[in-house]
């Protein structure tokens, strides 16, 4: 009775032996020359999850969906950190559909990559994950993206465009920096409820010596020292944007339109911008110093949804020859503020709404104007002359009543002379808002 058992036992034993044994989370092991490890244990039939941790294949590579291990399936969801840093090897990668997750260096300086097909459910790309991937060119990021990470693309010098999808809530610090190819960026509505916006933190362009254009087309919020990208010359806001601190300073715009899509302009959003000419702001609040020495500007207008203007908000910009307000309440100066220097209070001609001259002669911040003049309805100024009459006719402007040898200038809201001469009517004028100018006196009109 007793052999039997025995016999029994060391039967049950072996059966034992050559089964396979339950996959344990931690697990390693190798498919088809990936490394993985197990994050998620499989359950009763239900796939567990594993982690790319090395690999040893070259060239174009293409990460399973799913991998066998201990009679068990499991979904390939993450890329470890590390897993394939400094790997030169390595030209292209696509990520399968169940990846949510980049890890930490996970691709640092696989300088050899050239592309990166991201699956359509990625979630997160972590710190230094493709940083100074010199050869990677093109990023389409998936409308689940919801982070990307400190350096994560710093020296991809490849890259000439980025569209940034609006379900990324932020970008972190450096993200693009030293992007030196880099030339146009778009944060793009792709129908995602974001409601808290796309933050872009600090000096995410610093060193993108090409970039030129920056398109907002949904709610974004830059952080303090957001863009930090000198060549920037070109700025679309179509959604609701927050300016931080020293946003864009010294940034190479000549010309800026700020709409009511602005909600704030925080200190210094734009200071030191030297080439700025022209300025059309209608953010309810400007902030302290937020064009500090903009050298060039000669000409600003300032919306109605202006309310606000904090302290030398303008200070320094003593090149400024016309200041437009279209609020019929002046924006709050508080007093002593020296939102404007006395160089443009005392030379530069202030233009308000019509009937509200004495408002504004009575402002604090807004009587120290030597000049303000009343806008006439149809433009900024109108023309003394009463005989004189200047309109808009089938994308022409036509000009009436003025002396046959009067000299008619029409400048652009850059400064730029577009027209200079004697004729009555100027014809086939591009779309756009024009200062024409005649006899001393000058008015703005839109064809």
């Amino acid at each position: 009775m007793k052999t039997t058992i025995q016999k029994l036992a060391l039967l049950i034993a072996m059966l034992i032996a050559v089964l396979p044994a339950a996959a344990a989370i931690g697990d390693s092991f190798q498919y088809e020359g990936f490394s993985f490890r197990v994050i998620e244990e499989a359950n009763n039939g239900e796939p567990g999850k594993v982690t790319v941790v090395g690999h040893s294949i070259s060239g174009d590579i293409t990460i399973p969906t799913q991998v066998p291990y201990s009679s068990d399936v499991y979904y390939v969801t993450e890329i470890d950190g590390y897993a394939f840093i400094r790997d030169n090897s390595i030209t292209s990668v696509t990520l399968p559909n169940t990846v949510t997750k980049i890890g930490y260096a996970a691709f640092y300086n696989c300088a050899s990559l050239k592309t990166v097909e991201f699956g359509t459910n990625l979630i997160s790309i972590g710190d230094d994950a493709f940083y100074f991937c010199t050869s990677l060119s093109s990023l389409t990021f998936p409308s689940t993206l919801t982070s990307i990470g400190d350096r994560s693309f710093w020296g991809c010098s490849s890259l000439k465009s980025i569209d940034i999808p609006n379900s990324v809530t932020e970008v972190k610090t450096h993200a693009f920096t030293a992007c030196s190819s880099l030339e146009s960026v778009t944060i793009s509505d792709r129908s995602v409820d974001n409601s808290m916006g796309t933050m872009i933190r600090g000096e995410m362009f610093m060193g993108c010596t090409s970039l030129k254009s920056l398109t907002i087309n949904a709610k974004t919020i830059l952080d303090e020292n957001a863009i930090a990208c000198g060549s920037l010359a070109i700025l679309n806001i179509n959604a609701e944007t927050t300016i931080g601190k020293n946003a864009f300073a010294g940034c190479s715009f000549t010309s800026l339109t700020l709409p009511d899509y602005v909600t704030e302009i925080d200190e210094a959003a734009f200071s030191n911008c030297q080439l700025l000419m022209s300025a059309n702001v209608d953010a309810t609040t400007i902030g302290t110093r937020a064009f500090h020495f903009c050298t060039s500007m000669s000409s600003l207008e300032i919306g109605d949804n202006v309310s606000s203007i904090d302290e030398f908000a303008f200070k320094d910009c003593n090149q400024l020859e016309e200041v437009y307000s279209y609020n019929t309440n002046p924006p709050l100066i508080p007093s002593s503020n020296n939102a404007f220097s006395k160089e443009t209070t005392s030379n530069a001609t202030l233009y308000v709404p019509n009937g509200c001259r004495d408002k504004y002669a009575a402002a604090e911040g807004w009587k120290e104007f030597f000049n303000i003049v009343e806008m006439r309805e149809s433009g900024i100024e109108g023309v003394d002359n009463e005989n004189v009459d200047i309109r808009v006719v089938d994308g022409s402007i036509v000009i009436d009543g003025a002396a046959a040898d009067a000299v008619v200038e029409v400048y652009d809201m850059t400064g730029k002379v577009i027209y200079r001469g004697s004729t009555a009517e100027i014809p086939s004028m591009p779309h756009g808002i024009y200062i024409v100018r005649i006899g001393g006196n000058s008015v703005k009109v839109a064809v």
